[in-house]
């Protein structure tokens, strides 16, 4: 496993301050994220379907009738994940959409992360890093390309089938090129102050608030990189302005 290398869009308000000075990220539950499919599939359902379209090879097909006949496997697979936290990042940075849909309509800031190999290598803490699939009906495709491990070996269909639905989304959420942290519970995760390397300020950010922000940064953080995005000569293009470092202000 490599370094994880992301950026987080945030509007700037108490959650963010609070998260800068305690050095915290929140990692949501299942029921609070924004999308309702997201890690809330009903596999039951699914499972019915696929069989109800009579599109399956018999070894599929026998497999997923004995999934689906299986008492308590839907139950304990639900359970089995219930309480994960998520914490969702990008990997991209001069993405117009989400400056305006998480950074406060580009009044706001992304925090730049570089999460070392040794802090994701926890299992006790960290259940996985992964990037977001988009696709439609990934769920149903990897059952029928899959089902068969069902019996031949049920700790791998289960684990792989769970890695599938906590990181597969519709391709309508393509644009985010989000990638995921994955922990065992939802709720403020601690994490070294050093991981986060930079802030970029959005077109919109006030200078009040990139004041507060660099404050912040400079009471609580060391080498601290600062950067802005600025217009192109594109129509609608974006960039970011070479970084700075907070002692040149």
């Amino acid at each position: 496993m490599s370094n994880f290398r992301c950026f987080k869009y945030k509007a700037i308000n108490k959650n963010l301050v609070d998260s800068l000075v305690n050095s915290t990220l929140y990692f949501s539950s299942r029921d609070k994220l924004n999308d309702p499919f997201d890690s809330q599939i009903n596999l039951h359902k699914i499972i019915i379907s696929m069989l109800k379209s009579g599109d399956l090879d018999k070894d599929t097909k026998s497999a997923l009738v004995k999934i689906n006949a299986t008492n308590k496997f839907f139950e304990n697979f639900e359970n089995g994940y219930k309480d994960f936290g998520i914490c969702s990042f990008s990997i991209e940075l001069k993405n117009t959409l989400m400056w305006s849909h998480y950074a406060d309509e580009h009044r706001g800031l992304a925090l730049y992360y570089d999460f070392p190999t040794k802090f994701l290598d926890n299992p006790d803490e960290i259940l996985g890093v992964s990037p977001v699939k988009y696709k439609n009906n990934s769920i149903s495709h990897w059952l029928q390309e899959n089902a068969s491990y069902y019996e031949k070996d049920h700790f791998h269909f289960v684990t792989e089938l769970l890695k599938i639905v906590i990181t597969a989304k519709a391709p309508e959420w393509e644009y985010e090129k989000e990638g995921r942290i994955i922990r065992p519970v939802a709720g403020t995760y601690v994490i070294p102050r050093e991981f986060l390397k930079g802030i970029t300020f959005g077109l919109r950010t006030s200078d009040s608030d990139e004041k507060l922000i660099r404050s912040l940064a400079d009471k609580y953080y060391e080498e601290m990189q600062f950067s802005r995005v600025v217009r192109t000569g594109d129509n609608f293009g974006i960039d970011i302005q070479d970084t700075y470092k907070k002692e040149q202000e």
